[in-house]
């Protein structure tokens, strides 16, 4: 993982929201690695089933297991989990470290509303950095010398080829 600027603090309970693919679960799974954790995936089809049948079965988890932290990953699927977990802290001081996405920017449209604006807007700057060397090429094209590769000076080489590994990078959610 890329060590971060963001140091959660493992003390207090923590609710983590962010859009699909922005780092939530990665964060939290590499920062809560205690023993004393119980961990609840709502990602998983048989935990969100049964958590959206019973929600009390959190009661029962935290009975049997007694854990000090419990990280419960995509809350917003089953959302009576959240006034569970906020009686627990209030009532036993356990320690919640929640996920989430966002509800409302996702619901209107069925898909990832900010994620989806994000990456148009870097496939547009990514555009405009290819435009900006086609008209400068178009209009000042002995100043940027040849576009032999071989017999070009190495700066512009290398800034003619910048551009090239944005497009051509894969998409990080095949990963």
């Amino acid at each position: 993982m890329i060590s971060r600027l963001l140091k959660l603090n493992t003390r207090n309970s923590i609710l983590l929201l962010g859009p699909r693919g922005s780092g939530k679960s990665l964060l939290i799974n590499n920062t809560f690695k205690k023993k004393n954790t119980l961990w609840i995936d709502l990602i998983q089809p048989e935990q969100e089933e049964d958590f959206s049948k019973q929600p009390g079965l959190l009661r029962e988890y935290i009975q049997a297991k007694k854990p000090k932290t419990i990280v419960i990953d995509e809350v917003q699927k089953v959302p009576e989990l959240l006034n569970i977990a906020h009686e627990l802290i209030e009532s036993k001081g356990l320690q919640f470290v929640l996920t989430a996405r966002f509800r409302r920017a996702t619901a209107p449209f069925g898909m990832d509303l900010i994620y989806y604006f994000h990456r148009w807007a870097a496939i547009g700057g990514v555009a405009l950095v290819v435009a900006h060397y086609a008209v400068l090429r178009g209009r000042y094209g002995e100043a940027l010398g040849t576009l032999n590769p071989v017999t070009a000076p190495w700066p512009m080489t290398a800034g003619r080829l910048a551009p090239v590994p944005f497009l051509l990078g894969d998409d990080p959610r095949v990963h």
